[in-house]
């Protein structure tokens, strides 16, 4: 049976960095379900079709984004990526900016109030807000307005799913 050394210092392998390569995969299956259904509904010859595949594309695209997010954190983490970390300042913008322009793409398959709500409650997590309670009630009651602004008030047509 062998023995180290007591002087010995062996230090453990450096972590490899990980790459974003699992999340983008994510991200887009999540994204091509969530187009495979809305074809479905176009394409749906009864009822039965879309009950049949919206579910279980609803828990892939969740199973696919809560994926997404794990992973993401790790990426974002100091410790998972040493030497290479995105200052705070320059990555709350860039997320801003691509959050805008996921909304923008998805405005028409969600509808302007879902949009909204889901836009609304994500940029204030992103901008640091943790307060579960708060975020929902900022977007339900800002979409609202929003909603209520543009549709009741500027008669401006808009896609609606709820209201």
């Amino acid at each position: 049976m062998s023995q180290r050394p007591s002087g010995d210092t062996r230090v453990s392998a450096p972590t490899e960095a990980m790459r974003p390569g699992a999340l983008v995969f994510a991200i887009l299956v999540a994204l091509a379900l969530v187009i495979y259904a809305w074809t479905i509904l176009g394409a749906a010859r009864n009822p039965g079709d879309w009950l049949l595949i919206l579910p279980a594309v609803g828990i892939g695209v969740t199973a696919l984004v809560w994926a997404a997010i794990v992973d993401g954190r790790k990426f974002l983490r100091s410790d998972a990526r040493p030497g290479l970390r995105i200052p705070e300042s320059v990555a709350k913008p860039v997320i801003l900016l691509l959050l805008i322009a996921v909304y923008a793409i998805t405005l028409p398959f969600a509808g302007f109030d879902i949009g909204t709500a889901i836009f609304l409650g994500l940029a204030l997590l992103v901008q640091g807000e943790r307060r579960l309670w708060l975020v929902l009630l900022n977007a339900v009651i800002g979409t609202a307005l929003i909603v209520w602004v543009f549709h009741g008030l500027l008669r401006v047509r808009v896609p609606l799913q709820l209201f």
